[in-house]
């Protein structure tokens, strides 16, 4: 676990092994979303919320997208890293499903 504030690393667990690994995705996250790394979660632990995405922009911005497990509203978020402040950057709504993306243009 990375502390945002001051950059310290923290390990979670130290019992994984060659049969179990801790800090990478889940099935369901590399067939359903093309995340292949880690986990992610809210500070709220909201059950029916899941980031798929996050990721830094050039100038050291974190980017988050967080999608309902249903995968039927899409949130796209800024997040300051020293500061940990949060913007809604928009927020995409679909009657059946709505696509991740994997090629985010950093404008911020």
């Amino acid at each position: 676990m990375i502390d945002l504030a001051t950059g310290a690393e923290k390990a979670i667990t130290t019992d994984g092994g060659s049969a179990i690994l801790f800090g990478m995705a889940e099935y369901a996250a590399p067939e359903e979303t093309y995340r292949f790394c880690g986990y992610w979660w809210a500070k709220d632990d909201d059950p029916n919320l899941y980031l798929a995405r996050v990721e830094f922009s050039p100038d050291g911005t974190l980017v988050v997208q967080k999608q309902s497990r249903d995968q039927k509203q899409l949130g796209l978020i800024s997040v300051e890293p020293k500061t940990v402040k949060q913007r809604v950057v928009l927020t995409e709504k679909q009657p059946n499903w709505v696509n991740l993306s994997s090629d985010l243009n950093f404008w911020m």
